[in-house]
Order: C-alpha cells, then sequence, then structure tokens
C-alpha cells in the first residue's frame, strides 16, 4: 500500500481528497507568501526611491552651501589681503 496505512474509516477517495486539501491548503499559504514578499519589496523600494530623492535633495543644497563658502571665503581672503597691504603701506611709510 505504498507505505501509507488507512484507517478502517478511510478510503482511498477519502484519502486522496485529504492530500489534495492539504496540497491546495499549501498553495494558497504559498500564495499568500508570495503575495506579502512582493507587498514587503514594493514598500522597500518606494521607501528606498524616496530616501533617494531626500539624499540628492540634501547632497545639492550641501553642494551650494560649500559654493557659498567657498565664495564667501574669497571675498574674506581678497579683503584681508587689500587690508594688508594697507598696513604694509602705512608701516613703510
Amino acid at each position: 500500500m505504498n507505505g501509507m496505512t488507512m484507517s478502517k474509516t478511510e478510503t482511498p477517495s477519502t484519502n486522496s481528497t485529504n492530500a489534495a486539501d492539504r496540497l491546495l491548503n499549501a498553495l494558497t499559504r504559498l500564495e499568500q507568501s508570495i503575495a506579502t514578499f512582493e507587498k514587503k519589496q514594493a514598500d522597500l523600494k518606494s521607501s528606498s526611491e524616496g530616501q533617494i530623492k531626500n539624499l540628492q535633495t540634501e547632497l545639492s543644497a550641501l553642494q551650494q552651501n560649500h559654493a557659498n563658502l567657498n565664495d564667501v571665503t574669497a571675498k574674506v581672503a581678497d579683503r584681508l589681503e587689500g587690508s594688508l597691504d594697507k598696513l604694509r603701506r602705512i608701516v613703510g611709510e
């Protein structure tokens, strides 16, 4: 009997029905697991895309801030150089 024992109340068709039911239940659980996995994957992708967009925005702001600081630094350096030249002329006189 293929290594399977049947109880006195089970017939081959009942046994097949039980196996088919178990198989359908397993298939349903598998489909639910796949759906859950796909949803989580989509959520992660959406979240990652949002984080990337936020990081790109922040990077752009930091690059602009860096450029502004470079401009300020250049102006300060020019003014300091001008002030030092004036001091040299005054001391040299």
